[in-house]
C-alpha cells in the first residue's frame, strides 16, 4: 500500500475485454496491461483502475496495476506485472477519506504508451538543461475532461525529484511542467481573438 500512498492512486478504469494492445512496446505499461489481460487473474467485471512503476530507464521492471469489481466500496487488488507475468498480488484497503478514482478509460484512448512518454519527457528535460537517471510513471483519468493523463516524476541523484510533467495519454500533448527552481509552466489552447484580456 505504501507506493499508492506515496505516489498517489491513479484511474485506468476499463473493463478486461478493452486491455489488450495490438503489439505494445514488451515492459511497456500497454504491455502490462495486455499480460495482466491474458493471465487469466481478472474477473469479468473487474476494472483496472491505475498503474504506476518505478525508476524507469526508460521502463520500469515491474508495473504495480490497482483494480476494483466494479462495486462502489468493492474490494480492491493489487496486481504486480513483470515481464510476461503477473508476479504478485494483494488485497488493499482504502485509507480513510482517500480519494479514490472513479471515472473508467475508454482503452482506444490509451494512445500513447510509456516509452513514448519517456522519449518526450527526455527531450523536454534536455531542452531544459535538466538531468535526471530514472522515472516514475504514474496514469489517471482527468475528472471533468475524462482524459487518460501521464504524471512523470523525474528522479536524479539522491533520489531527489528534479521535474514533474503531466502529458496526455491521447495525444502526447503536454500539459503541465514543473521543474526544479524553475516557475511552473502551464500550457494551455491559445488566447481566443473574442477575448482582448487574454
Amino acid at each position: 500500500m505504501k507506493h499508492w500512498i506515496t505516489i498517489g492512486l491513479v484511474c485506468l478504469g476499463t473493463s478486461i475485454q478493452d486491455i489488450a494492445v495490438a503489439e505494445p512496446a514488451p515492459g511497456s505499461a500497454a504491455a502490462a496491461l495486455a499480460v495482466l489481460a491474458g493471465s487469466g487473474r481478472l474477473e469479468p467485471n473487474e476494472r483496472v483502475l491505475g498503474m504506476v512503476g518505478f525508476f524507469g530507464q526508460p521502463r520500469p521492471s515491474r508495473w504495480l496495476v490497482l483494480t476494483d469489481a466494479a462495486v462502489e466500496g468493492g474490494p480492491l487488488r493489487e496486481l504486480a506485472v513483470s515481464g510476461e507475468n503477473v508476479s504478485a498480488e494483494r488485497k488493499v484497503a482504502a485509507l480513510p477519506g482517500q480519494d479514490l478514482p472513479d471515472i473508467p478509460l475508454e482503452r482506444p484512448d490509451l494512445k500513447v504508451d510509456s516509452d513514448e512518454v519517456f522519449r518526450i519527457v527526455d527531450g523536454l528535460a534536455r531542452a531544459r538543461g535538466v538531468r535526471f537517471e530514472s522515472m516514475h510513471f504514474q496514469l489517471r483519468c482527468r475528472e471533468l475532461a475524462r482524459e487518460p493523463v501521464w504524471m512523470l516524476n523525474l528522479i536524479g541523484s539522491g533520489q531527489v525529484s528534479v521535474g514533474v510533467v503531466y502529458l496526455s495519454a491521447i495525444t502526447g500533448e503536454v500539459l503541465r511542467t514543473a521543474w526544479v527552481d524553475m516557475p511552473v509552466t502551464k500550457f494551455a489552447s491559445p488566447p481566443s481573438a473574442e477575448d482582448p484580456s487574454r
